[in-house]
């Protein structure tokens, strides 16, 4: 659509029909993008927006506050603040985003205020190794310097309405909290000592409101809300034996417990679905039906409810005993494999990338397993998830890696990534003879797991 055309759209198209004076309306084009989609989020609701052919988008809003929402597409994000009945239009070159979005209309001085905001920060910051090597004392007076900074950038800016300005200094100062809350942690790690949580003193974070249900916009506020109610947890009696047993029987531990601590339903709802989508996504989801079924019922925000819900059916797909999806990809010399073409075989497959430290780190181990399983009725199957191919392919020859070493076409969409659900690296599956899967996010090779359970599937063949 042509961008004058649409700019002077734009305001029919927040006051038409029955949608009154409250609705926003985003609308712009995204040039260069590999995606056919924009994922529009805000307080763990995400949106998916389709592009026209010419990437170009709109977004309508009910609102009764301004409400930051988060765009991501082809790996980047920008954020956008939309107003109650204004309209604000933004273009992105996406094979260009040092240069950042391009905002008109309404909400063009905080939109640019962002995003140079965000430069500044990364200069202001320096390295993580120097901010956190630094005493306590030094690090807080830096922080002081570079919030008071960041609070002159805003004021500076010519921000309207007045409220936004206000909404980004409360933002900025949940990221400066979020900087300070990490320092026991890394500051320990850079000084070669043992980090004990139970020592730490957050009394700092007594200025933030957990109950603020409005502020779950901020991902910034919701992490410092995890870290109030996690810190509450690893002082409970028994949560730390708790940590060495399933998902299942430690969830509902802290479930109870963010029920105890927080007021707010939304709240709580958001901060339990956090907690049960990671575990979902990466722990041993096929043993979660009850904790899911438990949320379902308590939750009383339905938009977290079929996010939970969605997730976990379709994580479900991958549930031991099912069947393995197929796939076909080749190999360094152009020739294809299919997981069809291991029947009658264990196939233990790790999903991995050449710039990827715990994968690399995971290399030694997977390569002692395989010798220990030489000649045994089991493929090892890497698959590279690598933009760049040309990396994988000089990796592979340089380290002579074993095993059936194969490229998945298009990295993290390629099918066999999109089809195992692929959410981070390492991920490794194991695949009976059958080609069903034994275990999802199996053992990793350093883990004193892998073994006994290869083993164990190795006898029933």
């Amino acid at each position: 659509m042509n961008k004058r055309l649409l700019l002077l759209m734009l305001p029919v198209l927040a006051a038409c029909g029955t949608k009154g004076p409250k609705e926003a309306v985003i609308a712009g084009k995204f040039t260069n993008s590999p995606d056919s989609n924009v994922y529009i989020s805000t307080a763990g609701i995400t949106d998916t927006v389709a592009l026209d052919e010419n990437g170009g988008f709109v977004y309508r809003a009910k609102l009764d506050k301004p409400q930051l929402y988060k765009l991501n597409i082809a790996r980047i994000q920008t954020m956008v603040y939309l107003n109650p009945g204004d309209s604000s239009y933004m273009e992105f070159d996406v094979t260009s985003p040092v240069d950042g979005p391009v905002f008109s209309a309404d909400l063009k001085n905080i939109h640019q205020s962002i995003f140079s905001r965000r430069a500044a920060m990364h200069n202001l910051m320096g390295s993580v190794n120097t901010l956190y090597s630094l005493s306590y004392d030094n690090f807080n007076r830096k922080l002081d310097s570079i919030q008071q900074v960041l609070y002159s950038m805003i004021d500076s800016a010519s921000i309207e309405p007045k409220d936004l300005a206000e909404l980004e200094k409360t933002r900025t100062r949940y990221v400066i909290l979020n900087v300070k809350a990490n320092y026991p942690e890394y500051s320990a790690y850079l000084g070669g000592k043992e980090f004990n949580p139970d020592s730490v003193d957050y009394s700092f974070l007594s200025e933030v409101d957990p109950n603020n249900a409005y502020h779950l916009m901020f991902d910034e506020y919701s992490s410092l809300v995890s870290i109030i109610t996690q810190n509450q947890l690893v002082k409970k009696p028994g949560y730390k034996e708790l940590l060495a047993k399933s998902s299942g029987e430690r969830l509902p531990f802290e479930f109870k417990l963010i029920d105890s601590m927080l007021a707010n339903p939304k709240v709580r709802d958001y901060l339990k679905m956090n907690k049960l989508i990671n575990d979902i996504e990466y722990g041993e989801f096929y043993e979660l039906e009850g904790v899911v079924k438990s949320y379902m019922d308590s939750c009383q925000t339905p938009a977290y409810k079929q996010s939970v819900g969605n997730i976990f059916n379709q994580k479900m797909q991958l549930a031991p005993g099912k069947p393995a999806p197929i796939f076909v990809c080749k190999d360094i010399n152009g020739k294809e494999y299919s997981l069809e073409d291991f029947r009658g075989k264990l196939v233990y497959i790790d999903f991995w990338a050449t710039w990827c430290g715990p994968c690399r780190h995971e290399l030694p181990y997977l390569e002692e397993l395989q010798k220990d399983f030489k000649g045994k009725n089991i493929v090892f199957v890497s698959i590279s998830l690598d933009d760049n191919k040309a990396a994988w392919e000089k990796m592979v020859k340089e380290k002579q890696m074993k095993g059936v070493q194969l490229y998945g076409e298009d990295a993290w969409k390629s099918i066999p990534a999109t089809s195992y659900q692929i959410k981070g690296i390492p991920t490794f599956f194991l695949i009976d003879a059958k080609g069903n899967i034994i275990k999802p996010n199996a053992p990793r090779p350093s883990s004193n797991e892998i073994r006994p359970l290869i083993t164990a599937e190795l006898e029933k063949i």
